[in-house]
């Protein structure tokens, strides 16, 4: 199961996938080529590979009219796995592997992040009245640790997050804690 999702991530059109399917729990094919710059055969192609995986439920089938739809899911059972063990799997990559999972994972961070900014282009002054009468459980952080701290802050999130109940799913969170320092490009945004 970890090389089915570690071969997942490497792919930046099915992160993207997962990422859209996170946010908006279930999309067409088409829905999802509005977000996802490429064709809808490519990705008819992705989502029949996450399928066979499992990463993707079978379709939920609508029929409007004459039209039929299919709404896909992530299947979230596949995406509960220890932390610990692919951890260990991540440690087993290549390094070009390593490159092209975090290259798909920050364009999937790009591409939801402009989801957002759409949306909230689109709030009204309720919308935003309403998000500034909740400013005290939003948290915005940008930082820099050393490597110890790194993992101490890492150890702790995972930690919360296994303690914390299944919710909403309302807020959305991203928690990346990478040696950026240790790189040359590390080095050159950090002076």
């Amino acid at each position: 199961m970890y090389n089915k999702l570690l071969n997942t991530f490497r792919s930046e059109i099915k992160t993207k996938i997962i990422t859209l399917l996170i946010k908006y729990q279930k999309m067409t094919v088409t829905q999802m080529a509005r977000y996802i710059n490429t064709t809808r055969s490519n990705l008819y192609q992705n989502i029949s590979e996450m399928l066979k995986e499992n990463l993707v439920l079978p379709p939920e089938v609508i029929v409007k009219k004459n039209y039929v739809e299919k709404y896909y899911r992530l299947n979230t059972e596949a995406f509960n796995v220890s932390q610990k063990i692919m951890v260990e799997e991540l440690l087993r990559l290549g390094n070009k592997e390593i490159k092209d999972m975090l290259k798909s994972f920050f364009m999937a961070q790009a591409l939801l992040l402009n989801v957002l900014a759409v949306e909230i282009d689109s709030y009204t002054d309720e919308d935003i009245t309403n998000i500034k009468n909740n400013f005290d459980s939003i948290l915005t952080t940008f930082g820099s640790l050393s490597n110890e701290n790194a993992k101490i802050l890492a150890e702790k999130i995972t930690e919360i997050l296994g303690e914390l109940p299944d919710g909403d799913e309302q807020n959305i969170f991203l928690f990346l804690i990478f040696p950026f320092a240790s790189t040359n490009l590390g080095k050159y945004i950090l002076k």
